[in-house]
């Protein structure tokens, strides 16, 4: 079946050199701010695998090495726990170390108690400390009414008890829906202020130890080296959060309210669910190839462990069990060769693809045309994770027999606290009518086949069909368009997440096409500048979805005006963030895409904006023209599209 490659759309010549200038314009007068040029600061900045723009594994110089704990054991991308091997204390080793006798397991019954081998990592090639997870989590509280004892838990009996809690406090205090419910609302406190929070010279001394205990490799890393840390993000966070109640009536109602009742067909009603967690995250190394490490090819086959010491707790190590394997032992995980689909040895790195089935008519796929986009999952040396005509189905995903390929596992964000750990796909358009939709699905205003989730297939995570976990996955995606389509420029998104002996990465694919004519048609470009900051190991292409810059307005796709409010606390709340936060022109490029202002955005930053005098509003979603609510522009209803004087945005042109 003949295929087509995918079109990248572009904006007219005089478009891109407007906007070239205005670009170079803004990095002249933000150069200071963000010290882009100070000698040192970015030494991998630039596009290749060499800079990590985009990381590639193995061909980027370095390897990404992701340590994760969860109440005490080493947790996988998977859900899996980790254990000892031969050095647990009942194997009669001669070198042990503090370490669990059982395992929690992430997600209850789904997942045996006791711990499986300790996690593989390759011997004689070289690491860098890419991500740093501890996290303990308890539901022993279930009080709303006293948020003090899950922080005397914190301080405590939490594995950082020691640490210096003085001057701690409440610092967010926020609702927000709960997806899995219709009218269930979920809260989340944080706390913060501790003493330990405000140290900036403090390190982790990363050791991995032999079979017998001696240390075979060692590395220093910096907290503040890592780019990412700030709680809104997903990082490091301490926290009480219970969810699956209904709406407060009040401001500062803390009762367990009940939920609605459903509607026939809906999701039954769960009971209230507890959290507290207190989770150290750092992640994403901003200068990976000074700080690598190697693990002795020797030492291949043998179990070992990774000892990390942090600076604030000297004599409270963490410890994560490793087994060092190579390529060539007979173990080691198999690939499929994209020239002739022989079997291989994986590499490091995932790389999705996407070709399409060619429209009928050669050039352009018609409004109620149906055809079928074939994607592919491969490693960084080119090989497929998984049979040329299959995905992995979700039970070897669960059993660890996916080559890292990593599906959707809810545990990892509800009971653990990580963002963004599976594969999806989603298909969007046309590109000049995306913008963040308001409100219920049906207000997006365009096409969208959404199917994040849905791999390898969309009952498979919830186990909401027979069977279907059992399924291998399609390659081949039916994408239909309506018969209303818009012509223009469209998109697919592939997002590929593997963790692979050791190391964490994720890659979006776009994949650009024409529906209904030729002529290409591109995003609003209402916002942009993210390389401004983001550059080198710390590009875009390198965290969070693995995208890169050019398709920044592409995050539409899947999230709505709950991200609008997501982007802006998470750089509100960034010690990276280096520039004016109340000056708007930063990453915003039009004058249009900063003034819808409204309650779900301005309290991002503004927490108290209007205190309760829209109490009410704050927990309503439905978007009306008149009355203001969670969503709707405050701008339209109520101030005019006068945006507050205290805020820098884009100048109003008459060509917007």
């Amino acid at each position: 079946m003949s295929e087509i490659p995918g079109r990248v759309p572009r904006a007219p010549l005089r478009a891109r050199v407007l906007g070239a200038l205005t670009f170079l314009a803004s990095v002249g007068l933000l150069a200071t701010a963000c010290d882009l040029f100070k000698p040192g600061q970015h030494p991998l900045a630039g596009a290749g695998p060499r800079a990590m723009e985009p990381y590639v594994g193995r061909a980027s110089g370095a390897l990404r090495l992701g340590l994760q704990l969860y109440n005490g054991c080493g947790v996988l991308g998977d859900g899996r726990n980790t254990g000892p091997g031969s050095l647990a204390a009942d194997a009669g080793s001669a070198f042990t170390y503090p370490y669990p006798a059982t395992c929690t397991p992430l997600a209850g019954p789904t997942r045996p108690a006791t711990a499986s081998k300790p996690m593989p990592v390759v011997a004689g090639v070289p690491y860098f400390l890419d991500q740093l997870t501890v996290a303990e989590v308890s539901s022993l509280h279930t009080n709303p009414a006293d948020l003090r004892a899950p922080l005397t838990w914190i301080k405590t009996a939490s594995p950082f008890k020691n640490l210096d809690w003085r001057e701690t406090a409440v610092v967010n205090d926020e609702w927000s829906f709960d997806r899995a419910l219709i009218g269930g609302f979920s809260r989340e406190v944080h706390y913060g202020g501790a003493a330990w929070m405000r140290v900036d010279d403090d390190t982790f001394l990363l050791e991995i130890l032999d079979a017998e205990g001696n240390v075979v490799a060692s590395r220093d890393y910096p907290r503040d080296s890592f780019s990412l840390m700030n709680p809104v993000g997903g990082h490091t966070q301490f926290s009480f959060r219970y969810g699956a109640v209904g709406k407060p009536e009040f401001l500062g109602d803390a009762r367990l309210n009940a939920v609605p009742t459903q509607p026939v067909g809906g999701a039954p009603v769960r009971p209230p669910s507890f959290r507290t967690l207190a989770r150290l995250d750092v992640e994403t190394q901003g200068t990976p190839h000074q700080r690598t490490f190697v693990i002795p090819e020797e030492l291949r086959g043998q179990d070992g462990v990774a000892r990390v010491t942090w600076s604030l707790l000297p004599d409270e190590p963490f410890y994560f069990p490793l087994s060092f394997t190579h390529p060539e032992e007979p173990s080691f995980p198999q690939c499929w060769s994209a020239a002739d689909a022989e079997r291989v040895p994986c590499d490091f790195g995932i790389q999705p693809e996407m070709t399409a089935t060619a429209p009928a008519n050669g050039e352009a796929y018609e409004p109620g045309e149906t055809f079928h986009l074939l994607m592919k999952f491969k490693d960084g040396a080119g090989n497929l994770l998984h049979p040329p005509d299959a995905l992995p189905s979700y039970n070897d995903f669960m059993a660890g027999n996916s080559n890292g390929l990593l599906y959707q596992y809810s545990a990892h964000n509800g009971t653990f606290g990580e963002r963004a750990v599976w594969s999806s796909m989603s298909v969007q358009g046309p590109l000049h009518m995306m913008k963040p939709f308001y409100g219920p699905e049906g207000t997006r205003g365009w096409f969208s086949q959404w199917g994040r989730g849905s791999l390898p297939n969309a009952a498979a995570p919830n186990n909401s069909v027979t069977g279907a976990r059992e399924i291998a996955g399609e390659t081949r995606w039916p994408v239909e368009l309506p018969v209303d389509a818009v012509a223009g420029t469209y998109v697919a998104l592939l997002k590929g997440n593997r963790q692979f002996m050791g190391e964490r990465t994720v890659q979006t694919a776009t994949f650009y096409f024409q529906v209904g004519q030729a002529e290409r048609t591109a995003f609003p470009q209402r916002v942009g500048n993210c390389d401004i900051c983001h550059m080198g190991p710390t590009s875009l292409s390198n965290i969070s979805m693995g995208m890169d810059t050019g398709a920044v307005e592409a995050c539409k796709a899947c999230h709505g005006s709950s991200t609008t409010r997501f982007i802006h606390q998470v750089h509100m709340q960034s010690a990276h963030y280096p520039v004016r936060k109340n000056d708007c022109t930063v990453c915003h490029l039009k004058y249009e895409g900063a003034i819808r202002a409204s309650l779900i955005t301005c309290t991002a930053c503004h927490m108290q904006a209007h205190a309760a005098q829209f109490f009410d509003q704050a927990f309503t979603a439905e978007t009306t023209s008149d009355v203001p609510n969670l969503q709707s522009a405050c701008g339209v209803v109520c101030h005019e599209m006068n945006p507050p004087t205290a805020h820098i945005i884009p100048p109003k042109r008459d060509s917007q």
